[in-house]
């Protein structure tokens, strides 16, 4: 009972030094909430953006594989002109469909750009011929109406999709499911409307496209018989590389090549490109942690040597309550609890503040909002831990000052 009544009395003794030295309780707070935030803003910031990547990946098709053609080398032996090749047909996108059991939803692709009219209103647009299996790889659904049926697909009906951002353009706020418009001349009839997508990664804009049946833009636009991409999208993730592989060589082995000629066609697994982008996330993630626990070292250096020169400083203060019977502990103790409070008040506030940092930072780079709370509180008690144990060390020297001395001294 003694011993506790007499820690109460030393611990308020303790809150009163640390109002009555104001720039130092003022310093070791800012010291520790600096540190805490740093860390705590650095924490979610690389795992939103984690999760930001694998998001966008997912709405693009993470188990998806792309086959497009290659771009022309040469014409005549002359001068490259980079135009894509026509040798990717039908028959390549029919047999891949018929010899690979992997596949769980695959579509062909056609696409060029046209204008579209609907009443006065016109725009230019990229059409894209697809089949409804496009848009379950893409994890994409309508807003309006809804996708075009795989009969329509095979019978080349004159239907259309609209991007979120075409219809608006022509036809404002109106819904125009049923309406009519014309994509180069050629009437379709409007079936509904996708959702909003916004820009993807190469910096295209979905929003901006209209998609029609296959056969129609095949053959009722464009009036071509080769395609310019196929979509595979893969049961299993872990299918998803054996099937990429093994889509190339049988297109390798359909489209024979001589004299050591490089493929016409390229394949693009999604999972590569996901697997590349959260690499280098990764390593910009290194780079922020490594910079916000450098902040957190520097804090609790900084901590330490405010502790160091208030030792070096109240050395009278240390003689006199060693003069009127307090033991070496008592010392340590009272030092110890007069840094102690701001600097664990200093992480608390540290934790409000990287959360506010944090949603700050989501909304500036459109990152999803994602906080986890017991992390932050992990890393929160970490780091006031680690200041716990500076201000320890370093108010250790008042243990060393002799009464006399510092009495003598002041």
């Amino acid at each position: 009972m003694l011993g506790r009544r007499r820690a109460l009395q030393l611990l308020r003794v303790a809150l009163r030094a640390s109002l009555r030295f104001h720039l130092q309780t003022v310093l070791i707070t800012l010291a520790a909430l600096s540190g805490v935030a740093a860390i705590v803003v650095s924490s979610t910031y690389a795992e939103s953006g984690t999760r930001a990547i694998l998001a966008r990946y997912e709405a693009l098709g993470a188990k998806m594989i792309v086959i497009s053609p290659a771009a022309s080398r040469a014409v005549g032996g002359r001068a490259r002109t980079g135009a894509p090749v026509t040798t990717l047909t039908l028959a390549d996108y029919k047999a891949l469909r018929s010899a690979e059991p992997e596949i769980a939803a695959a579509s062909a692709t056609v696409a060029t750009t046209y204008r579209v009219r609907a009443g006065d209103l016109t725009k230019q647009v990229v059409v894209i011929g697809c089949e409804p299996d496009y848009f379950a790889i893409k994890h994409w659904r309508v807003s309006l109406g809804d996708v075009f049926s795989a009969q329509a697909t095979r019978i080349g009906a004159r239907t259309v999709l609209l991007g979120s951002g075409v219809a608006k353009d022509l036809f404002a706020d109106a819904d125009p499911t049923g309406r009519r418009l014309t994509i180069n001349r050629v009437p379709f009839t409007i079936l509904g409307v996708l959702e909003e997508r916004g820009r993807r990664l190469d910096g295209s804009d979905e929003d901006d496209q209209v998609y029609v049946p296959l056969a129609a833009g095949m053959h009722r636009l464009m009036n071509v018989d080769h395609l310019n991409g196929i979509m595979l999208q893969a049961g299993r993730a872990a299918a998803v590389r054996p099937l990429a592989a093994s889509a190339a060589e049988m297109l390798a082995a359909r489209h024979r090549r001589f004299g050591g000629q490089q493929p016409d066609f390229t394949v693009t697994n999604q999972q590569l490109i996901l697997e590349d982008q959260l690499a280098a996330f990764g390593r910009l993630s290194f780079l922020v942690r490594w910079v916000s626990w450098s902040a957190l070292a520097v804090s609790a250096v900084g901590v330490t040597a405010i502790c160091w020169i208030s030792v070096n400083g109240r050395r009278s203060d240390i003689g006199a309550m060693r003069a009127l019977g307090a033991r070496r502990d008592d010392v340590l103790l009272v030092f110890v609890a007069e840094s102690l409070a701001p600097g664990v008040l200093g992480a608390a506030a540290g934790l409000a503040v990287g959360y506010l940092a944090s949603r700050a930072l989501e909304a500036r780079l459109g990152q999803p909002t994602w906080f986890d709370w017991p992390s932050a509180e992990i890393n929160t008690l970490i780091s006031a831990g680690l200041f716990a144990v500076v201000i320890a060390i370093a108010s250790r020297r008042v243990m060393a000052v002799a009464p006399a001395a510092a009495l003598a001294g002041a």
